[in-house]
Formats: C-alpha cells, sequence, structure tokens
C-alpha cells in the first residue's frame, strides 16, 4: 500500500474532481479494473473488501490515470466455507445471498455458501455505481440501520427470498433448490400454469388447483418486483448528480435511463439470482455488453461531465 501513498482513492478523486470527471472516462477505468480483478481470481482468490475506499486513483508518467485495488486483507480462496460471513466486505457491499447466509440457513434447501469470484464482481458493480454519485450513498437506507433490520428490509424487496418462504411453507417439503430456481423463471417469464404444474411434478409434488396458485403467485411475484425500491434508488441517483455535456442541445436522458435500467437488473434481479445461487458469469458478462454499449452512446454525444 505504502507505493499508493501519495495517490488518491477514487472517492477522494471524485471530490477533488467534482464537475470536471468524465463519465466514459471513469467508465473505463472499471472496466479496465477487472482485468486485475480477474487475475486475482485466476490466482485462486478473491479481493474479499472491493469498495470505492480501496480503490487507488493512480496517475500514471504519461498522464493518464489508472485504478489500483488496494487493502487484501480480506482475501481469501475460492471455495471455501464461509463461516463467519462478517469477515469479508464492507456489508453493504456484500451480495445478499453472503448477507442472509444465517437467516437462508432454516431453509433445508440452501447449501452452505462458498467463497465465489461473483462476491467480489457484486461488490465491483455496487462500487460503480457508488462513484457516479456526488454523495454518499445509503441504499436502501442500510448504513441507518442495523444489519437485522437491513435483512428485514431484503426480505419485503426480494422474489426470491418470497418465494423461498412460500416455498418453505408448503405441506411437502422442499429439499433442492433447482426446483426453487426453476419456479422463479417460470413466474418472471409468466410460463402458465401448465409450466407451474409441469415443475412440481417433475420433483413429485402434486397440486390441487395448479390454475388458481398461479395466478395468485405470479400476481404477487410481479406485484414485489414492480413496486421495489431499488428502482426509484437507482433512479434517485442519477437524478440528483448534475451530468452535463458540451454539446447544450444533446439529449442525456436516454443515457441516463440506459443505465438506471441497467443498474436496477444488477441490485434487484442480482440480488434474486444470488440467493437461488444462480448468479453466474454469463450474467456479469450481459451486464458489461450493456455498459460498452452505453460507452458507445456517450461517445456519439461527445462524452458527459459531472
Amino acid at each position: 500500500m505504502s507505493e499508493h501513498q501519495g495517490d488518491l482513492t477514487l472517492s477522494e478523486f471524485l471530490r477533488k474532481n467534482k464537475g470536471k470527471c468524465h463519465l466514459e472516462l471513469l467508465i473505463t477505468l472499471f472496466l479496465n479494473l477487472l482485468d486485475g480483478i480477474y487475475e486475482i481470481h485466476r490466482q485462486g482468490r478473491i479481493h474479499g473488501d472491493i469498495k470505492t475506499a480501496n480503490i487507488i486513483c493512480m496517475k500514471k508518467l504519461d498522464g493518464t490515470y489508472q485504478l489500483v485495488l488496494i487493502d487484501f486483507g480480506y482475501s481469501k480462496k475460492i471455495g471455501k466455507l464461509i463461516d463467519n460471513p462478517n469477515s469479508i466486505y464492507t456489508w453493504w457491499f456484500r451480495c445478499w445471498r453472503m448477507f442472509l447466509n444465517e437467516y437462508l440457513r432454516k431453509f433445508p434447501f440452501v447449501k452452505p455458501v462458498r467463497i465465489s469470484p461473483i462476491m467480489d464482481l457484486w461488490a465491483f458493480f455496487v462500487s460503480m455505481l457508488h462513484s457516479f454519485s456526488d454523495r454518499s450513498i445509503d441504499f436502501l437506507g442500510f448504513r441507518s440501520k442495523t444489519q437485522e433490520q437491513a435483512r428485514q428490509v431484503m426480505s419485503e424487496n426480494s422474489c426470491a427470498l418470497w418465494l423461498m418462504e412460500k416455498m418453505n411453507k408448503l405441506v411437502f417439503q422442499i429439499t433442492d433448490i433447482s426446483f426453487i430456481k426453476q419456479i422463479y423463471f417460470v413466474l418472471l417469464n409468466k410460463q402458465g400454469p401448465e409450466q407451474f404444474l409441469k415443475i412440481f411434478n417433475s420433483f413429485g409434488f402434486t397440486l390441487d388447483e395448479p390454475e388458481k396458485m398461479y395466478a395468485e403467485y405470479v400476481e404477487e411475484f410481479h406485484k414485489l418486483r414492480n413496486e421495489s425500491p431499488i428502482f426509484g434508488h437507482v433512479k434517485s441517483i442519477f437524478n440528483q448528480t448534475r451530468m452535463c455535456c458540451d454539446k447544450k442541445d444533446a439529449d442525456i436522458s436516454t443515457i441516463l435511463s440506459a443505465m438506471t435500467e441497467l443498474f436496477v437488473e444488477i441490485l434487484r434481479d442480482g440480488a434474486d439470482l444470488s440467493l437461488l445461487d444462480a448468479l453466474g458469469m454469463e450474467h456479469i458478462e450481459s451486464w458489461l455488453v450493456k455498459l460498452k454499449e452505453i460507452l458507445k452512446m456517450i461517445d456519439e454525444i461527445g462524452g458527459i461531465y459531472f
């Protein structure tokens, strides 16, 4: 860490350069930081504490900037069982699967959580979202809550956790998380009562009124999903942060809408998928593709700064 003592953390750099930070540069720097994160993962470990305070903005000899990760004190071996989830990551940077580890133990279909690269990548995207704001982000009010209160907020805003609770109260015991995953996607994609019943039957279960049960579940699922405060929270970040363009007639609303939609998808859907142990690299890659598409949109209007 001593070699970076003269450099600023990313948070300090953004505060110092408020109103002069180019959005496309910041996104590009974050994408380049991924190379370093992937290298850590190739060595069989995770960083374990990715957050804006542990990202240094280093000015190179040629005058360009580079983001560098510091503080590897919480680095862990990939695949290791997590005995104490509180031992890694600042807690509002933790993926929901890890944060709710103790709570999820009550479900017979949930396996103990193991160290995964996905945990670093979740913290990476949350850090990126934090960097877009010119103020401290209190995601869903977590900073002002105890961990138990935060868990309650998560339970009220997660379709996956809602479904786990529903399935755990059925007369037959669910012991396979893949059953929950399949039901989740049937409800998410509104695939109909026949597919809903088919999954139950494939696991040896029968339903007396599948049409009625499906209708009730799908309505409640999408009501919870559509009313999630995550959308309003992410939207407020981009609305409250002054973003400008040199071209006075340029419309940046489309770009801000695209960024809002992307980070709602990451935080809402990514949280659900992590709880279902279904968050994989294919989702990370799809988010990166969308981020690169947003970069092209920014370049087409000549850049945005904040």
